[in-house]
C-alpha cells in the first residue's frame, strides 16, 4: 500500500479492502483532524461523484452513498479531491480491492 502525502500533516493511504474482516476496511486518510473545514469527495472513473462529506472520520468503506443510494462500489480505482480547508486543494486515486 503507498501513502499520498497531501499536504504536511494530511496522509491519503490509497488502497483500501472493504470485506468485513476487521482489517482495512475504511479508507484512512490520516490528519484532517488538524483541517476542520475539510471537504471531501470521491467519484469513479467516469467522473461521476459516489461519496461526498465535509467531516470525514476514516469510516468511508466503499458505498455509493450520493442521492440518497447506498450500494456496494465495485473493485477499482476511484479518485478524490481533498479540500482542506486553508485553500489547499489535493487530488489522487484509491484503490478498493475486496
Amino acid at each position: 500500500m503507498d501513502v499520498f502525502v497531501a499536504r504536511a500533516g494530511i496522509h491519503v493511504y490509497n488502497g483500501f479492502s472493504p470485506n468485513g474482516d476487521g482489517i482495512n476496511d475504511d479508507l484512512v486518510i490520516d490528519g484532517l483532524e488538524n483541517f476542520p473545514k475539510h471537504d471531501l469527495t470521491i467519484y469513479n472513473p467516469n467522473g461521476i461523484e459516489v461519496y461526498h462529506t465535509t467531516q470525514y472520520k476514516n469510516d468511508w468503506g466503499g458505498k455509493w452513498t450520493i442521492g440518497g443510494k447506498e450500494k456496494l462500489l465495485i473493485d477499482g480505482t476511484y479518485y478524490y479531491v481533498l479540500l482542506d480547508g486553508e485553500g489547499q486543494k489535493h487530488t489522487g486515486y484509491i484503490q478498493i480491492q475486496r
